[in-house]
């Protein structure tokens, strides 16, 4: 199992790390070279550093260009941009692109202001072969890639018809 997390850059570098601290992730965190912490930038990569980079690999932290990924699929989603802020539209967008970029990897997604106590090895041992989150999707766990592949098509629905979709997923 993987760890991965996702993040864009609103800013210039240090506003980025100010925002997601991982610089805090790198020498405190609970990444190692058999479990990394892998993030997915989603936007603005291209604004960060190759020093800055370097120092987050030398802790087992690894930024990954993403933005390909989020454009292809920013292209598909017109509904949910026109009615959310660029945040929630990226939180939206982070999943079809983490099941992409994974393409089935089994993975838990942290968001970067979660510091779990026990290191990733743990975590992931524990987690292996689950999928389940901890009420938000902020902590989840993925194996499933059929349970991926319907939350995917519900960030899909709620794009084409935002009003409909939350009658036609209440049972």
């Amino acid at each position: 199992m993987e760890i991965v997390s996702t993040a864009w850059v609103n800013g210039t570098p240090e506003e980025f790390e100010l925002a997601v601290g991982l610089g805090l992730h790198a020498p405190h965190g609970r990444a190692s070279r058999s479990k990394p912490l892998r993030v997915l930038v989603l936007d603005g990569f291209d604004r960060l550093g190759t020093r800055y980079r370097d120092h987050l690999r030398a802790g087992h932290v690894e930024l990954l260009d993403a933005s390909p990924l989020t454009r292809e699929w920013g292209a598909r989603l017109q509904g949910i941009p026109a009615r959310l802020n660029r945040y929630e539209t990226l939180c939206f967008l982070r999943w079809p692109v983490l099941r992409a970029a994974m393409a089935g990897t089994p993975f838990l997604h942290l968001d970067l202001d979660i510091f779990p106590q026990p290191g990733f090895a743990t975590l992931a041992a524990a987690l292996e072969g689950r999928t389940a989150t901890r009420g938000s999707p902020c902590f989840m766990a993925v194996s499933d890639r059929a349970w991926l592949d319907s939350w995917c098509e519900a960030i899909l629905d709620f794009d084409r018809d935002p009003d409909g979709t939350p009658a036609r997923l209440s049972y």
